[in-house]
């Protein structure tokens, strides 16, 4: 069962927890998959949608929005997340968690990466 979103909270337009609530309304899913398969006669399946079902989906939807597309992957979303996540002091094992990195070190190059852009010296300009 899927728990009840409040966004009363939330103002911003990109808030994602009102997005999830709005499609959770929309869909009228309750349980089960939240993303899922949406079928070539537009109908929502009941599977979850794959990997490569995301990637188009994620290409149409960069195309739609006048965004280059090669810019954005589903691995450059993850990276964004993991290092959107460190700087802002997240705990790194529920991070792991909801990234799926099995293992520490390919995890650890994402933070390496963030460490860059990190109280860098080029924030005094």
């Amino acid at each position: 069962m899927i728990a009840t979103l409040t966004t009363s909270k939330y103002s911003s337009d990109k808030c994602p927890v009102k997005h999830l609530s709005k499609w959770l309304d929309i869909s009228g899913i309750s349980d089960g998959p939240v993303f899922r398969r949406i079928r070539r006669n537009q109908k929502l399946g009941e599977e979850l949608l794959t990997v490569d079902g995301f990637y188009k989906l994620l290409k149409k939807l960069c195309t739609e929005a006048g965004i280059e597309s090669k810019q954005i992957s589903p691995h450059s979303l993850r990276a964004g997340f993991i290092t959107s996540a460190y700087m802002a002091g997240k705990v790194h094992i529920s991070t792991r968690q909801i990234s799926g990195h099995r293992h520490h070190e390919t995890y650890e190059r994402y933070i390496c990466n963030a460490d860059r852009y990190k109280n860098n010296a080029a924030d005094l300009f």
